[in-house]
């Protein structure tokens, strides 16, 4: 679509797309969420750009780059990233960052090519036993936000004819960014209201399963500096509670949520684990200048423990 500067470099089938910004080591590699696009970081990506190199790309059949016939599973989605990173001019090792199920593929990629990391950061990261919240414990938030239901509607977009899809999803996404700088809405809007996004969105939601299953048949996770940071727990209960599902069952997904990311905070033992305050799990939206700042810290940490 060509909407925003960059460049595209091999990463196996397919050519993907990525913008570099900044200079210094070690450089920083955002992952995004399921759904997510490189554009999302780039206030993020800018303001880090200040101290090291910095990194947004958008996977396969996302944004700016072309759909790969590879089943979007976690172990491909590592390797594309890898190919793509050793195709590139950015030095290793380096820090990764990864946003929800890229969080799982940053542990993926690390696992992988231990040597070529420097740090990782996960922030809201998906985790070995998500799919218990699908469990009858959460009858609410099966029936209105878990996985499976998630799937059903975003395949419904994908599969609705193109005349009822602009009807339906352009407005829906025109209003949803009426209030962004036009340098980030424009390409929002663009993006998010092509049916190839939800498709590719759906295409990666449904090899969830399987993408756990191979972290978990992965090697051990290495013994670098590791920041885990999550949401505040009554943020999401408040939003979840909005959406229909009732406190107590709404306090419990939080309780199970905060007891995961803990975890991951164990997988190094130079692993650490912060609260994003008044935020929800879009933590680059709710509180980006808490995630500017923790990761500044973090490179810094990084740097002094590998001078």
């Amino acid at each position: 679509m060509d909407l925003i500067d960059g460049v595209f470099l091999n990463a196996g089938d397919v050519n993907l797309y990525l913008k570099v910004q900044g200079e210094g080591n070690p450089p920083i590699v955002i992952e995004p969420a399921i759904g997510g696009l490189s554009v999302e970081w780039y206030y993020i990506q800018k303001e880090l750009a200040k101290i090291t190199t910095v990194v947004t790309y958008d996977r396969a059949g996302y944004g700016e780059s072309p759909s790969s016939k590879q089943p979007r599973t976690s172990f491909n989605i590592a390797n594309e990233l890898f190919n793509m990173l050793f195709n590139s001019d950015v030095e290793h090792p380096y820090i990764l960052v990864g946003h929800l199920e890229g969080g799982l593929f940053v542990q993926h990629f690390a696992r992988l090519f231990h040597h070529y990391v420097a740090g990782v950061v996960l922030v809201d990261s998906l985790f070995s036993n998500y799919f218990a919240l699908e469990s009858e414990d959460f009858p609410q938030y099966y029936e209105i936000a878990s996985y499976r239901t998630r799937i059903e509607n975003l395949s419904k977009l994908s599969q609705m004819d193109k005349e009822t899809f602009k009807k339906v999803i352009v407005p829906m996404i025109e209003e949803l960014y009426a209030n962004f700088p036009d340098e980030y809405r424009v390409p929002l809007v663009t993006y998010q209201t092509d049916q190839r996004f939800f498709q590719t969105t759906v295409n990666e939601m449904e090899a969830l399963p399987e993408s756990i299953k191979e972290l978990g048949e992965a090697n051990s996770f290495p013994e670098v500096p590791l920041l885990v940071i999550s949401h505040e727990p009554k943020v999401m209960e408040n939003l979840s509670v909005n959406i229909g599902i009732p406190l107590e069952e709404s306090q419990k997904i939080e309780n199970f949520w905060l007891e995961n990311q803990r975890e991951l905070s164990h997988l190094s033992p130079f692993g650490k684990f912060l609260i994003a305050e008044n935020s929800d799990k879009n933590i680059h939206y709710s509180n980006p200048l808490f995630l500017i700042e923790a990761i500044k810290k973090f490179v810094e940490e990084v740097r002094s423990s590998n001078p």
